[in-house]
């Protein structure tokens, strides 16, 4: 299964700088430099219908028989100069928010 996950992964991230790597067990991190946050919810949402469409099976999940992506989103200007810390935190919130509203989904977080 994470052969498969990654090769979607591999396709999709092929501009010099993005960065997708494995961040917990079953958890992934995108870095995409100089992606806005539009730009990021649009390869968010190939990556999550791509895992989709490939219709893995999920036999150990209570929640969906196929493993689907939950995905959050954290970005910001160069103006701002948030801290990798902060985004990272705000991203794993959003990550959170999208389970717990149903999973299979992108969840943008506020940055105020």
């Amino acid at each position: 299964m994470s052969f498969k996950i990654g090769s979607v992964f591999e396709k999709l991230f092929r501009r010099a700088g993005d960065l997708p790597a494995r961040y917990g067990g079953e958890e992934f991190a995108v870095i995409l430099p100089g992606a806005d946050a539009f730009q990021a919810v649009l390869q968010a949402e190939r990556l999550r219908a791509d895992i989709e469409k490939m219709r893995i099976e999920h036999q150990a999940s209570a929640a969906s028989q196929w493993v689907t992506m939950s995905i959050g989103i954290a970005s910001t200007v160069p103006r701002l100069h948030h801290t990798a810390e902060f985004l990272i935190e705000k991203s794993d919130q959003a990550l959170y928010t999208s389970k717990s509203e149903g999973r299979n989904r992108i969840t943008v977080a506020q940055l105020d």
